[in-house]
């Protein structure tokens, strides 16, 4: 008897546990940048449209890593306890259909910052630090306008430069979901810059970049 009603105890709980979260697929419907905790870095927040138990619903979820545009396909971990910590997985595919099965909120790799570091990353042809910027916002400005007439104002991005020199597209604000597309392919086929160092070791690096 003692045996029969541990085993349904048992059982109850697995039910329970595993009924606590649910993969759903939705739509992002719409995407916008916050400041973070205590206004310390910005998040990302996507509210996502989806079905369930047969009815149309929708659900806000701040979320870090790839950038979101309305229209995308996604997948997602909803808390039934707890919407508001639902996580993002992947997106499953882009409005455009130009990208597929890219993960979110990957596990973080240690990114030193630019100007923390004792030898910062030399972009090709420059050989002091202090012109890094001016370079590189000339390149990726003419780049850019190689692929569209005109561009924002005034857009603040990250550059991610691993320790071989390659860079990559990190954050982007005040920036039209078109403009980060080509920037995105702009950047990879970048040249690579001299890696960045720290005591004696080649280190990865966020660069912040303003193009103007």
């Amino acid at each position: 008897m003692i045996r029969v009603l541990y085993i349904i105890i048992v059982s109850a709980l697995l039910q329970s546990c595993s009924g606590e979260y649910l993969d759903k697929k939705g739509e992002v419907i719409e995407s916008h940048v916050v400041p973070g905790a205590r206004g310390f870095g910005f998040r990302d927040v996507a509210k996502i449209r989806f079905e369930r138990e047969g009815k149309g619903d929708t659900i806000t979820i701040k979320h870090t890593g790839t950038r979101l545009a309305s229209g995308d396909s996604v997948l997602f971990r909803l808390d039934l306890k707890n919407p508001r910590n639902s996580k993002l997985i992947q997106v499953i595919y882009r409005y455009d259909e130009s990208e597929a099965y890219i993960p979110i909120d990957m596990p973080r790799e240690k990114i030193t910052q630019y100007h923390a570091i004792d030898k910062k990353p030399l972009f090709k042809g420059v050989m002091n630090y202090v012109d890094n910027d001016s370079v590189v916002q000339v390149f990726l400005k003419q780049e850019l306008l190689k692929t569209q007439r005109t561009i924002p104002d005034r857009i603040g991005l990250y550059l991610i430069i691993d320790q071989e020199g390659k860079a990559s597209l990190g954050k982007v604000y005040d920036s039209d979901v078109d403009t980060e597309k080509n920037l995105r392919k702009v950047i990879e086929r970048m040249p690579l810059f001299e890696p960045g160092e720290h005591r004696g070791k080649k280190v990865k690096v966020s660069y912040l970049v303003e193009i103007k």
